[in-house]
């Protein structure tokens, strides 16, 4: 869906220029569909409450929150309303921004960009993305891109009236992503003639790069799938264990058994275990356990996910189970493992 979302809507918005961009930093000048309203209101204090490594600063009492990273979200259907918060050090920062506006609602139509840089503060997700009366009438579906050094995730979130819901998270391991979007965010506060245009140029090539990485994945899938018991009689692929191991790779977020793993591999349960104590010295089960806490000790590493976030990614959806897994085989907890030098 994300790779079909990219190709057939989002990339063709932004290259035929029918796609506004709203970029998340006060002060606004309103163009096009995208409505910018300013609120009379009082500016947000200084305090910090750090809540992970991906939210810097947090004004719960306010309802907002700002990021440590580049944020991107793209309207798939509805509309959207976002407060932008304005603390004292951006006025202080900026002489031009009036001090008496505490706040901004940005009103998104559908298929319009949300680009929001570094430690700007937004709604936080505790009210709907509606700030209209009848709030009966909300409806939006929106697309976020989370920028990191490793790459970015993925997620969807629906508000429906008062309700508001949001889809499991992908995680797409590319770091070159976060220089693009460093030249994005140049060119969106540039004055330049020119720099709407390479601000475009610049979001068009990190679509790209989005797009190249969920077919690639779709790819490994596609080709792990497409074995069969009579390619692997007519010797056209690898060694049972070698399937094995592939298939396991291609799994490492998902619910598997060893009955998926041997149906996968072309062998009994028990000649499975078999082979794997022979060449690993360990069973299925648990080669499954350390490859997965692989993977999440790479991702706290290199990336700034949640741990919470980074344990569903890893196979873990209910993150006391991720901890104490992670305890019993590294002796920390996944937070104590990230601190670690």
């Amino acid at each position: 869906m994300l790779l079909t979302l990219i190709q057939t809507r989002i990339l063709p918005g932004v290259e035929n220029r029918s796609a506004p961009l709203c970029f998340a930093l006060p002060p606004f000048t309103n163009s096009g569909s995208v409505r910018v309203t300013p609120h009379v209101a009082p500016l947000l204090p200084m305090h910090r409450k750090t809540r992970n490594v991906t939210k810097v600063t947090q004004w719960v009492e306010h309802g907002y929150n700002s990021t440590r990273y580049p944020t991107l979200m793209w309207v798939v259907e509805g509309e959207a309303d976002y407060r932008i918060g304005v603390t004292r050090g951006m006025t202080a920062q900026h002489p031009n921004l009036p001090t008496k506006y505490g706040y901004y609602v940005a009103s998104l139509p559908a298929e319009s960009f949300f680009i929001i840089p570094p430690e700007t503060p937004i709604s936080d997700g505790s009210r709907p993305h509606w700030e209209r009366p009848n709030i009966r009438d909300a409806y939006s579906r929106l697309l976020w891109f989370h920028l990191m050094p490793a790459g970015l995730t993925f997620h969807m979130c629906t508000t429906q009236g008062e309700h508001h819901t949001s889809t499991r998270s992908y995680f797409l391991n590319e770091p070159r992503l976060m220089s693009i979007a460093d030249y994005l965010l140049e060119e969106l506060q540039a004055t330049s003639p020119v720099s709407d245009e390479l601000a475009r140029q610049y979001l068009t090539v990190l679509l790209l790069h989005c797009k190249r990485g969920l077919m690639e994945a779709r790819n490994a899938l596609e080709e792990e799938s497409s074995l069969t018991t009579t390619q692997h009689a007519t010797g056209h692929i690898n060694t049972p264990l070698q399937r094995a191991y592939s298939f396991i790779e291609a799994h490492l977020s998902q619910k598997i058994t060893i009955d998926h793993i041997a149906a996968h591999a072309f062998v009994s349960r028990s000649q499975l275990n078999r082979l794997f104590y022979q060449e690993q010295k360990m069973s299925p089960v648990r080669y499954l356990t350390q490859r997965r806490l692989e993977r999440a000790c790479s991702l706290l590493k290199t990336t700034d996910l949640p741990v919470k976030r980074i344990g569903v990614l890893c196979g873990y959806p209910q993150a006391e189970h991720f901890s104490r897994i992670f305890l019993r085989y590294y002796e920390v907890t996944p937070g104590e493992f990230r601190l670690r030098d």
